[in-house]
């Protein structure tokens, strides 16, 4: 069983630019961060923070220009194609645009994966419950994405 204990992702020192014709844009400067096991991790901050830079870093879509970052204790820029896939097959991201089933209801969508995973009908419920109140929406189980704002998707 796993050290619940440890962090799944560990950023440090990390810095990233993206190269622009008048220079680097430096988006994500000497980053420290642990994502605990475990948890459900949120990335929240303004328009062009690098949030989904963040991202892309962690899913080996973009490599650092320093520092280190790993994924299980795995060095992500150190993996070969097939080495990153295998560690990105036990990854989940949601980018907050088009994420979400547009003819299923919030439960709904949220149930589909676990649903994939053979999870029981109440023991689906629950955690969707749970989950749902732990982001605080938790009243909005039977709306739709349309019904949503876009921080709520």
């Amino acid at each position: 069983m796993a050290d619940l204990t440890s962090s799944l992702v560990e950023f440090k020192q990390v810095t990233f630019a993206y190269p622009g014709a008048k220079g680097d844009r430096v988006i994500l400067k000497d980053l420290s961060l642990s994502v605990p096991r475990g948890k459900v991790t949120a990335l929240m901050g303004a328009s062009g923070g690098g949030k989904t830079t963040v991202l892309r870093l962690i899913g080996g879509q973009y490599r650092a220009q320093s520092g280190s970052l790993t994924f299980d204790g795995q060095e992500i820029a150190s993996l070969d194609q097939a080495g990153l896939y295998a560690v990105r097959r036990r990854m989940g991201m949601l980018f907050q645009f088009g994420a979400l089933f547009t003819d299923l209801s919030v439960f709904d969508n949220v149930a589909y994966g676990l649903k994939l995973r053979k999870m029981g009908g109440a023991e689906i419920a629950s955690r969707i419950k749970e989950v749902l109140g732990q982001l605080g929406l938790g009243h909005l189980g039977e709306r739709f994405p349309h019904q949503l704002s876009g921080g709520q998707q």
